[in-house]
């Protein structure tokens, strides 16, 4: 394996270490939502996203309004 190689998935791991968010704790499971409306916590998702690096894993939080 080439450096340049080497350096680009090292880059690629380290970015997608920055882009996995932690499950959220007991307060974020309800947040105020831009609707006017209480969103809650779902699920975590993940998608898997080509940058320049090369091949990287984004895990986000999903949350959607409850509408009551």
């Amino acid at each position: 394996m080439s450096f340049r190689t080497a350096m680009h998935l090292a880059g690629a791991e380290a970015l997608s270490q920055l882009l996995r968010y932690e499950p959220p704790g007991e307060a974020a499971y309800a947040m105020p939502c831009p609707c006017g409306h209480k969103a809650r916590y779902r699920e975590m998702r993940s998608r898997n996203l080509l940058t320049a690096l090369g091949e990287v894993k984004l895990t986000r939080l999903l949350s959607v309004p409850a509408l009551s």
